[in-house]
């Protein structure tokens, strides 16, 4: 096999990429090329004339005909930047979304003062997080990174997701020079195996409706069938395991007056469509709850903020 440049490299996985009409063909041609190389997006496009080897050119093949197939980018490399941090990402977790920086952002505001956190019966005491639904933990390492003295429990029910969880901890803790050992990651089907109330919960969980109506814009439709569907589908109208999560809550600590004591608020990403049936089910549940809506760069409803007990 001849060796060709990178330049014609690249166009030939362009072109392949655009054959099976992937909107991102150039985009995903670079970064494929780049993870073969280890150049990085203007090293490779400064260096158009390199003879790539054949070993290289029959990696390079090889991940185009996987992208082909709409297999996900960042499983082709495994790593997702998320929130400007850099994730391993294998096919037992969902791909981060840039969506959801926003619910990141919304609790690290939180924390910081950006909206007053709860008082009553904390004292000085730096709030407690608890995650559902950690996948990856690119959410509760995101936030252990910012927030770096506040005490952080993400939970998940797949322990093969932990396990990715737990190598993030150690690989974005060395990248970034920080311990981030105020997190730690437990197996929990949603609160069942949760032994204290915190002060924050924060949750990602599985909002795909039946007919997707709720997906992403971000995500390529075809390439849902490679993540785990765990970590997807919500049921009817997507919000099955949200209505488990609320109705724990109630059942833990709301029925038993621990909220009252020490208040709770809960952060979690939401569909497009689905705030208004959302807020009147959990409204029916806690009658005094305030409920926020934030929306997304694309103007689309994206975090519920809902705060319970006297605040």
């Amino acid at each position: 096999m001849s060796t060709i440049s990178l330049k014609q490299s690249l166009n030939y996985g362009i072109n392949e990429l655009k054959k099976v009409k992937i909107d991102s063909a150039r985009l995903d041609a670079e970064i494929l090329l780049g993870f073969v190389l280890g150049f990085n997006r203007e090293k490779m496009l400064s260096n158009p004339n390199l003879q790539l080897t054949t070993y290289n050119l029959t990696r390079f093949k090889k991940l185009i005909a996987k992208r082909k197939k709409h297999y996900p980018i960042a499983y082709l490399t495994g790593s997702k930047e998320f929130y400007g941090i850099d994730f391993m990402v294998n096919k037992n977790v969902l791909v981060p979304r840039p969506e959801t920086e926003l619910l990141v952002e919304s609790v690290i505001d939180f924390c910081r003062g950006g909206v007053t956190p709860p008082k009553k019966g904390r004292g000085n005491r730096a709030p407690t997080i608890l995650e559902l639904g950690t996948g990856s933990g690119c959410i509760a390492l995101t936030l252990a990174k910012y927030l770096p003295n506040i005490k952080i429990i993400a939970a998940d029910i797949s322990e093969k997701a932990l396990r990715v969880a737990r190598k993030n901890r150690i690989i974005v803790g060395n990248r970034h020079a920080c311990s981030l050992q105020n997190a730690r990651f437990k197996k929990s089907d949603l609160l069942q195996n949760i032994r204290f109330k915190p002060d924050i919960i924060v949750a990602n969980l599985p909002y795909l409706d039946n007919d997707m109506r709720n997906l992403l814009k971000s995500s390529d439709s075809k390439a849902l069938k490679y993540e785990p569907q765990i970590a997807l589908k919500g049921g009817r109208d997507g919000l099955d395991l949200y209505r488990k999560m609320f109705q724990q809550i109630k059942a833990k600590w709301y029925q038993k007056g621990l909220i009252n004591q020490t208040p709770t608020v809960i952060f979690i990403e939401i569909g497009e469509n689905q705030a208004k049936s959302l807020k009147k089910y959990i409204q029916d549940l806690f009658p005094e709850a305030q409920i926020e809506i934030k929306k997304d760069l694309a103007n689309r409803d994206r975090v519920a903020i809902i705060k319970i007990g006297a605040l």
